[in-house]
C-alpha cells in the first residue's frame, strides 16, 4: 500500500509495553511485600529466636540474667516489650536445665506419649531412669537386660537416651518446643529492619508508578501528518524544523532521536518504534525529505545525544 504524504498515520501503544508495564508492578509488587514482611514480621520472628537463643547460651554458661541483660548487645538494641522478655528470660533459665523428655522426644521423632510396650516406650524408660539421682548405665543395663556395651540400633538408641537424661538441655531441643529454628537465626538490628521497610516502600512507589504509566498510556498514539510529526502529548514536531535525527539506538532499541526548532529554543522528540507499533513509517516520512545532519553510528554526534534519557522514552 502506497502511503500519500496527506494521509495520518495513527501509531498506537503496542500490547508488549502495556505487558511490561503490568510485569513490572507485578514484579515490584511482589518485592514490596516480601521486604514488608520482612522488615515487620519475619525479622521480628528471626530477633526473638536468636534473642532466645543467645539466652540459653548464657544460662547454660553461668551468666546471670541480670547481667546478660544489661551486657547483650542485641538485647539492649532490641528493647523488648513484657512478651518478648519474659520468653528470653524464660530461654536464660532453661540453658541451665537438664533435658526434659519432651526435647528429647521432639528432636528424634518420638511420641511424647509412646504406647505401652513399644521401643519407644523403652527408649522413655531408659531416659527417666538416667534422671535419676546417681543413676549408672551398667545397672539399668542389667535390669533391663540389655548389654553394657550394645551393638544393636535398638539397645544403642536405650543407651542414649538414658546418657542424655543427664545432660544439659540443647538448644535444637527447646527450640522445637516453642516452634522456632533452631538454625541460622541470626540478630537483625533496627537499622536492618528499617532498610527492609525502607526498600519496601521504594518497591511499592515503583509498583504505582509504573501502574501510573499503564493508565497514562492506554490512549497514546503517535501520529504523523502530510506536515508534522503529533507526538502524545499534542506538541507539533514540523518536518522542517528538525535538524537533526539521532538513529544510533534505532537498530537495537527501536529508538530515535529527533532534535528541532521551536522558536528560539531547541528541543528534542522521541520516535519509539517498539512502544508505539509502525512508528518506523513516521520516521521514514521525516525522513523522506529530511537535508539536516544524520547520526547513525557511535562516533558521531555529541554527549548530550549520547545519554538518551528513559523516562522520554516511557
Amino acid at each position: 500500500m502506497i502511503i500519500e504524504p496527506s494521509e495520518t498515520l495513527e501509531c498506537r501503544v503496542g500490547p508488549w509495553y502495556f505487558k511490561r508495564m503490568i510485569l513490572m508492578a507485578a514484579m515490584l509488587g511482589i518485592f514490596a511485600a516480601w521486604f514488608f514482611y520482612d522488615g515487620k514480621i519475619g525479622y521480628a520472628k528471626k530477633n526473638r529466636a536468636a534473642l532466645a537463643e543467645e539466652a540459653f547460651a548464657a544460662g547454660g554458661a553461668g551468666v546471670p540474667w541480670e547481667k546478660f541483660a544489661v551486657d547483650a548487645p542485641s538485647y539492649v538494641d532490641m528493647n523488648p516489650d513484657a512478651e518478648v522478655t519474659a520468653l528470653v528470660k524464660a530461654a536464660h533459665a532453661a540453658g541451665s536445665e537438664l533435658t526434659p523428655w519432651r526435647d528429647y522426644a521432639l528432636k528424634n521423632g518420638i511420641p511424647e506419649v509412646p504406647a505401652g510396650g513399644t521401643p519407644e516406650s523403652r527408649v522413655k524408660e531408659a531416659f527417666e531412669a538416667g534422671k535419676l539421682p546417681a543413676a549408672a548405665w551398667e545397672d539399668f543395663a542389667l535390669a533391663a537386660s540389655v548389654p553394657v556395651d550394645p551393638s544393636d540400633a535398638q539397645d544403642i538408641a536405650l543407651k542414649r537416651a538414658f546418657e542424655s537424661a543427664g545432660q544439659k538441655r540443647e538448644f535444637a531441643g527447646y527450640a522445637a518446643s516453642l516452634g522456632f529454628d533452631s538454625k541460622d537465626n541470626k540478630y537483625h538490628s533496627r537499622k536492618d529492619i528499617l532498610e527492609q521497610l525502607v526498600i519496601a516502600g521504594v518497591c511499592g512507589a515503583g509498583a504505582i508508578l509504573a501502574l501510573v504509566f499503564l493508565i497514562l498510556n492506554r490512549g497514546s498514539v503517535l501520529r504523523a501528518d502530510g506536515e508534522a510529526i503529533i507526538l502524545p502529548d499534542g506538541r507539533r514536531v514540523h518536518f522542517d524544523a528538525a535538524y537533526r535525527i539521532d538513529k544510533r539506538k534505532w537498530d537495537n532499541k527501536g529508538l530515535a532521536y529527533v532534535h528541532y526548532r521551536e522558536g528560539n529554543a531547541e528541543k528534542k522528540a522521541v520516535i519509539d518504534d517498539l512502544k508505539f507499533v509502525g512508528a518506523g513509517k513516521i520516521l521514514d516520512r521525516l525522513m523522506a525529505g529530511f537535508e539536516g545532519e544524520l547520526v547513525q553510528s557511535a562516533d558521531e554526534g555529541d554527549e548530550d545525544s549520547r545519554a538518551a534519557d528513559e523516562g522520554e522514552k516511557s
